[in-house]
């Protein structure tokens, strides 16, 4: 039997159509099942997780990331791609009408196979080895965490499936045209970064023509900025959205000093991504939200954060600063134990495992170090484990 993969630019276009059709555990799981497999035939890190479904996914072993890193990197051959009929099969499925879950579920289960036992490679696991040859990628994100000298590199064949995922993901789809002003760099300035990537693509679909970008040079556009939000109250005022990280709004607001506060309207969306765990300037979420709301004029529900990183094609999203995280309906978080690898139970903290079904380069399951306690709609992000490296996409300002 052939390798799969997604070489073809039809299979992936199919899966991308399929994983937008996505609206149940069970759609979900069928999916996720059908990509790990693939996944599990052609990269050797999932290989090796695949031959112990019940690994500890939570317990970063260094024995087992250096047998991760001792592997070679899959062959530059020509491996064969997803025949298009399994993926035609399985989106029918996906979307047919289920008569009898219950029978569909059972299914799974005489498989001895739970969507939430999915092997998980470490995040770390990107530092150690290359996931996609760089010679069958068109693109490589880069993890932010450049100081300590090796950082974690996530290669893509092309852009359709991270586009779709940030495209279909966007909260605020029907709101839209917005006027999209960003504090990070252009994806020209920073062709590495996952969240340029991201920003552009929503001001090419979701922005209007007076979006821009405030950034160049490697520093924030303060007073440029300052002019552009100098607005006439206005009812056929475009909704605004401002993105950057948390470093970036602390910057910011040094540069505007003592100016007056601002009142933007109440169509307006502040995006914070995060992103200075451990830097000089690390303010509580609380009072960035508070200098936020000071300096705009807007009130906490208009602030949202984006959770995502480098190593995934789709992100969450949560609003207000109590607010709790949500998956895209192709995602899902678990929040598990350290120490047993079993989801835990609700109202408990543990460590985040995401699995993205747009991650079909590298690995639908990325075990992380962030802390979040399991609720009963979402999870609430708390931060990094300790002792962890830092990351973040503010690194960029520094």
């Amino acid at each position: 039997m052939p390798i799969l993969s997604f070489k073809s630019k039809k299979s992936r276009i199919l899966w991308a159509q399929l994983i937008k059709s996505i609206d149940s555990d069970l759609k979900f799981a069928k999916a996720l099942k059908t990509l790990f497999q693939i996944q599990s035939a052609s990269i050797p890190a999932l290989k090796l997780l695949e031959s112990s479904l019940n690994l500890n996914p939570a317990v970063e072993m260094e024995g087992q990331l250096r047998k991760l890193s001792e592997l070679p990197p899959p062959s530059p051959g020509g491996t064969e791609p997803v025949p298009l009929q399994l993926l035609f099969n399985l989106w029918v499925r996906a979307n047919g009408e289920v008569k009898e879950a219950s029978t569909a579920e059972s299914s799974l289960k005489n498989n001895s196979y739970h969507w939430k036992q999915t092997p998980a490679l470490p995040q770390r696991i990107f530092k150690a080895t290359s996931l996609l040859p760089a010679n069958q990628s068109s693109i490589e994100f880069h993890t932010s965490g450049t100081t300590t000298g090796s950082p974690g590199i996530h290669r893509m064949r092309d852009s359709i499936l991270y586009d779709t995922a940030t495209e279909c993901g966007f909260p605020w789809k029907s709101k839209a045209p917005f006027t999209i002003f960003s504090l990070h760099p252009h994806v020209i300035e920073s062709p590495h970064s996952s969240l340029s990537a991201m920003i552009y693509h929503w001001i090419k679909v979701y922005g209007n023509s007076k979006s821009h970008v405030f950034f160049k040079k490697g520093k924030i556009e303060s007073e440029k900025l300052w002019d552009s939000l100098q607005l006439k109250p206005s009812n056929k005022q475009p909704p605004l959205l401002i993105i950057g990280t948390a470093f970036s709004f602390v910057h910011l607001f040094d540069a505007w000093g003592k100016n007056p506060p601002l009142k933007l309207p109440k169509n307006t969306v502040i995006m914070e991504t995060g992103g200075y765990k451990g830097r000089s300037r690390e303010l509580p979420k609380k009072e960035l939200y508070r200098l936020i709301q000071k300096h705009f004029g807007v009130e906490d529900s208009q602030i949202w954060n984006e959770y995502g990183m480098t190593e995934l094609s789709s992100q969450a999203y949560a609003q207000g600063v109590d607010g709790l995280h949500h998956t895209p309906p192709w995602a899902r978080v678990v929040i598990i134990d350290p120490q047993t690898g079993n989801e835990v139970p609700i109202g408990k903290t543990g460590i985040v495992k995401w699995y993205d079904l747009a991650n079909i380069d590298s690995s639908a399951g990325i075990q992380t170090l962030d802390f979040a306690i399991r609720r009963r709609q979402g999870f609430q992000l708390l931060g990094r484990a300790p002792q962890t490296e830092k990351r973040g996409c503010s690194l960029t300002l520094e």
